[in-house]
């Protein structure tokens, strides 16, 4: 029998936790902070992909350019270092998208935990309750545990309905 290790709390206990409301407002607080935040169509993602995923290979080779030649600064606006340090800043803004990844791993995590403490209180009610419910005193339970009978999703496997058949499945008759 292998057993299940469930973690203790990770919140430090000098900081008061959040409660969902706080955090959507503390989480829709810094989105609007971010510069150029974007929430894009599938449309207007797909017209950015080509130039976006690029090789940064081709993106210093290109700024290079713009650096040996004058022209070609005034032809886009920007010089070398400019772009150089625009470089820099996405590529630090890819930490940013790291920890907001490990944050919605956490945070799944923690409506798992939440849920399992939830699941087993309910199992352990229902198994309760079918014992209880064997005294005539406890019948009142009777409907509660018919409740959630009807509401399990376990222990019962409903059954697959037959696939219609398809044409080529159909018999041919002979001639």
């Amino acid at each position: 029998m292998t057993s299940k290790v469930i973690p203790e709390k990770f919140n430090s206990p000098t900081v008061d936790p959040l409660t969902p409301e706080i955090a959507v407002q503390e989480i829709r607080t810094i989105r609007d902070r971010i510069p150029s935040f974007a929430l894009l169509r599938v449309a207007e993602t797909l017209s950015l992909t080509r130039a976006a995923t690029i090789s940064m290979d081709f993106i210093h080779a290109a700024i290079n350019a713009v650096a040996a030649l004058l022209a070609l600064r005034g032809a886009i606006g920007r010089d070398a270092m400019d772009l150089r340090l625009e470089v820099e800043e996405a590529a630090r803004w890819s930490q940013v998208l790291d920890e907001i990844d490990a944050l919605r791993l956490g945070v799944i995590g923690a409506i798992r935990m939440r849920r399992y403490r939830l699941g087993t209180m309910a199992f352990r009610v229902y198994q309760l309750s079918r014992s209880l419910v064997r005294d005539e005193e406890n019948a009142v339970l009777l409907p509660h545990i018919d409740a959630m009978k009807r509401a399990a999703k376990f222990g019962k496997h409903r059954p697959q309905g037959k696939a219609d058949p398809q044409p080529d499945d159909a018999p041919v008759p002979k001639v």
